[in-house]
């Protein structure tokens, strides 16, 4: 009787990748395989103005915030962006329906002069350079405050 002379061993013939190795790995073929299967159409499927989801461009205010007090007859800044815009070219800042200051700067800080004290409306509209609207519009409303009404009652 011939006894075969393989030997069959139960240990890996390769040692185990670390854990964090294989986590980037899983990602990098994940992102190769979607940039491979969405490269010839552009499908990434972030929606635009064309999209059928239609958004609009974008007006960000990040200063003051929305519903903010602020003193009155003091000046202060409006710090915007404008988002999603291909073909804007001004924003329009209007107070309380009064005539418009144009902007012409999509990203920025804007001084706005000391209002009276009360309840205001800053709204920017966001135009192409023809004056067409673009979409974007955003409306801030702010309270002016007299000194008088800022401080504690005693």
């Amino acid at each position: 009787m011939i006894k075969p002379s393989l030997k069959l061993s139960l240990k890996p013939a390769l040692k185990p990748w670390p854990a964090p190795l294989m986590s980037a790995l899983f990602f990098i073929l994940t992102a190769t395989l979607l940039l491979t299967a969405c490269e010839s159409n552009n499908d990434f499927n972030i929606p635009d103005r064309h999209s059928l989801g239609i958004s609009q461009p974008l007006i960000e205010i990040y200063a003051p915030l929305g519903n903010a007090s602020l003193p009155a007859n003091t000046p202060f800044i409006i710090d915007y962006a404008v988002l999603r815009s291909e073909e804007g070219h001004h924003v329009d800042i209007r107070i309380d329906n009064k005539t418009p200051v144009s902007v012409f700067k999509l990203q920025g800080k804007h001084r706005i002069r000391g209002l009276p004290a009360g309840d205001h409306d800053i709204q920017m509209t966001e135009y192409t350079r023809d004056g067409r609207l673009t979409g974007g519009k955003i409306t801030l409303h702010l309270t002016m405050t007299d000194e008088d009404m800022t401080t504690a009652p005693e």
